[in-house]
């Protein structure tokens, strides 16, 4: 009798062990919304002369959020964009980028990341639609290319005078 809860013992503490030592897969968080607490400075505007484009931190409820206005002196599209440093990517590695955006002003613009200084190498784009209402989004993507200093971004937000507010902004490495 007692060799048999010695060996059940045993065999329970080893599976214990095991798991122990077993890797975990958890995600690495990139971008977060923590950032918005710094007043949304970690983002950076990019905007061309003849558009007046500026960053404010609002609030619904409890969650921040972030609001681009732009406005077209001359009513003519440029690309103003709105994006943020965070990292590396590495090839083959996948990557989820999620995000919460509504516009005053239904809108078509591009979600990108490319680093920072080669806005020709483009690791990821994706056309989006945005509306009155708060659109959801959720992307997964593998990395085609290894780069540093990499930027989440986006882009084509001065195609028309409009107001557009970002929340729940995340980008997070996996496997």
């Amino acid at each position: 009798m007692i060799r048999h809860f010695s060996l059940h013992l045993g065999l329970s503490i080893l599976s214990i062990a095991t798991l122990a030592l077993s890797p975990i897969h958890a995600e690495t968080e990139l971008i977060t919304n923590d950032h918005f607490s710094d007043g949304g400075g970690s983002w950076i505007l990019n905007s061309p002369s003849g558009t007046a484009a500026s960053t404010a931190m609002e609030r619904e409820g409890d969650e921040p959020i972030l609001v681009v206005s732009v406005q077209n002196e001359d009513e003519k599209p440029t690309d103003v964009r709105m994006q943020r440093v965070f990292g590396d990517i590495v090839a083959g590695k996948s990557y989820s980028v999620k995000f919460k955006i509504k516009a005053t002003t239904p809108n078509e613009i591009v979600a990108y990341v490319y680093p920072e200084n080669e806005g020709s190498r483009v690791l990821w784009r994706m056309p989006l639609k945005t509306d009155s209402e708060w659109r959801e989004y959720s992307y997964t993507f593998k990395g085609k290319d290894t780069a540093s200093n990499c930027v989440l971004g986006f882009a084509q937000l001065g195609k028309i005078s409009n107001t557009y507010s970002f929340k729940d902004i995340s980008l997070t490495e996996g496997e």
